[in-house]
């Protein structure tokens, strides 16, 4: 029997994010999930705000988690399986949501004579995870069971919704809903200082955009009716929204964006790669 249900080695803002949701929302107890992090001081933090368990080295942290969830910096995650390699087992379960770290590097890194089939999910997380209304993109590893892709599912949910792809795909997720709130708040962006142009103070722009941008995606989300369809019930003939609409089918934004998605896309495949 293990100590802990559940493993965090690394303790940045995800982390925090799932440990949070997961504890509101009764997946785990505080007293079942065990945290480690390169700072002592973080991870002390962590134990006081949530009343999770700290533990002093990776390896230790593994030896006493049934699922350890990695939440490092791809460019320390060599060192970091370096340090657990030995101590990973075959009834155990690995989660990693280290950005652009292939599945079969990771499960090589976890390999060792008593485990040579480590199991393994890779998950593509985004930042409003940080506000519970996060999108995750999961996919498994070789050896990765059905259970374990439900156990996945649980810790992810937690903080938003997940959605099971082929890792062939998971740089696609990276592109498309990992960079994605960074496009959305780029738009954001645009509208206010577009508002700024218009006459607004920076101040009345900033609420109006911010609450127009949350609404418009909020009726999306309830409405049974599609984006396009949504648009166009906006859309009146000769109106201003046609006007505004047409300038964007004139600047062909739809194009844009997708060699934007495309973009970053062709970017994780050779960070990947690296």
């Amino acid at each position: 029997m293990t100590k802990y249900k559940l493993g965090f080695i690394g303790a940045g803002n995800m982390a925090e994010a799932l440990i949070r949701g997961l504890i509101d929302k009764g997946v785990y107890t505080a007293d079942e999930i065990a945290i480690t992090d390169v700072s002592a001081d973080r991870t002390a933090l962590l134990g006081r705000q949530f009343g999770v368990a700290t533990c002093g080295s990776n390896g230790a942290l593994v030896r006493e988690c049934a699922v350890v969830l990695l939440a490092v910096k791809p460019q320390v995650v060599a060192a970091v399986l370096e340090d657990v390699k030995n101590d990973s087992r075959p009834d155990q379960l690995f989660i990693s949501i280290i950005a652009g770290t292939r599945s079969a590097k990771i499960e090589n890194g976890l390999r060792n004579a008593g485990n040579e089939k480590p199991r393994l999910v890779r998950v593509m997380p985004n930042t409003p995870a940080l506000v519970g209304l996060g999108v995750s993109g999961i996919c498994a590893g070789a050896n990765a069971t059905a259970e374990d892709l439900q156990t996945t599912e649980s810790i992810c949910n937690a903080v938003g919704i997940t959605t099971r792809v082929d890792e062939s795909l998971m740089d696609a997720v990276t592109a498309l809903t990992g960079s994605g709130p960074a496009y959305i708040f780029y738009v954001i962006e645009a509208l206010i200082e577009a508002g700024v142009k218009v006459g607004f103070t920076p101040e009345q722009a900033h609420g109006m955009v911010l609450q127009m941008v949350l609404g418009a995606a909020t009726l999306a989300k309830n409405s049974d009716k599609s984006p396009q369809e949504l648009r166009r019930a906006v859309t009146s003939p000769k109106g201003t929204t046609e006007a505004g609409v047409t300038v964007l089918d004139q600047e062909r934004v739809k194009e844009i964006f997708a060699r934007t998605v495309e973009a970053a896309e062709r970017r994780g495949k050779e960070l990947g790669s690296l």
